[in-house]
């Protein structure tokens, strides 16, 4: 108990110090990890299912028009799902957590969240086929056709999103303890790039202004997990944090993720 007490009043002493906020840590932990099965040469890419492709990286919101959900399979009827994410006024972001139910009678029909989001962290539930959270717009078979209007995906068979990033609401610090990252079977003698990236809010648009904190490389068996030579890594209020990766040479399959704590100020 006295490693875990001094820890966290060193993570407190160390808010105040930087940022002049007394923080408490009595709210939750976060265990975040994502997936990508088409690492590319090209560009950095950010590490979640929907950003395989087109696009490479998600299109951050300034606005709240995250409105819609639906499967990709007709039988994932009144399934319900789980959602965190944040609304946005100004420069400032709020949590909101939702429970959206399916359509009762076709699951790749559209329905609307009953709070609309400008950034969606976590998408949860059981259904048959994958689970799509988007702005409005044209679906084709409960898929939306413009991929730059999807900001979450529930993957069937995990049940949950796999999106290696969150957001820190206007009334949070986080702190993370702990990251990794691994290549897949077919990484071959390949290595991948890895890239730590946190956005604050105080630009006018939110996903314009990335910057790395951590960089690391990693190659198939030789993954990485730890925070630097720092204790935790502290990341402010009104902040997007992602990770993204790139490869040395062809497509690659990886996952990543990271640990931490959010902290209340007071």
């Amino acid at each position: 108990m006295p490693i875990v007490r001094n820890f966290f009043d060193l993570a407190k002493a160390e808010i105040f110090r930087t940022y002049g906020h007394h923080v408490t840590f009595d709210r939750k932990t976060i265990n975040k990890y994502g997936r990508s099965e088409n690492i590319t040469s090209g560009i950095f890419r950010d590490i979640k299912p929907w950003c395989d492709g087109t696009p490479d990286n998600e299109t951050y919101l300034t606005t709240n028009a995250v409105d819609s959900l639906s499967s990709d399979d007709a039988s994932d009827t009144s399934v319900s799902i789980y959602i965190e994410g944040m609304t946005r006024a100004g420069d400032d972001l709020t949590f909101v957590t939702q429970t959206i139910v399916t359509d009762a009678s076709d699951g790749r029909t559209k329905v609307s969240l009953s709070t609309p989001l400008c950034d969606v962290t976590r998408v949860r539930g059981v259904p048959v086929g994958e689970v799509y959270v988007y702005e409005d717009t044209a679906i084709s078979a409960g898929v939306p056709t413009d991929a730059t209007k999807i900001h979450g995906q529930a993957v069937a068979e995990e049940g949950t999103s796999l999106q290696a990033g969150t957001s820190v609401a206007s009334n949070n610090y986080l702190l993370i303890t702990d990251y990794w990252a691994t290549l897949g079977r077919a990484g071959g003698t390949a290595a991948v790039d890895v890239r730590l990236r946190i956005a604050n809010l105080g630009s006018a648009v939110f996903g314009d202004a990335f910057h790395t904190i951590e960089p690391f490389s990693i190659s198939l068996g030789s993954g990485v997990a730890g925070a630097s030579d720092r204790p935790f890594i502290i990341v402010e209020p009104n902040s997007r944090l992602v990770m993204t990766a790139r490869s040395s040479a062809g497509t690659l399959s990886m996952e990543a993720g990271f640990r931490g704590y959010f902290a209340d100020i007071l």
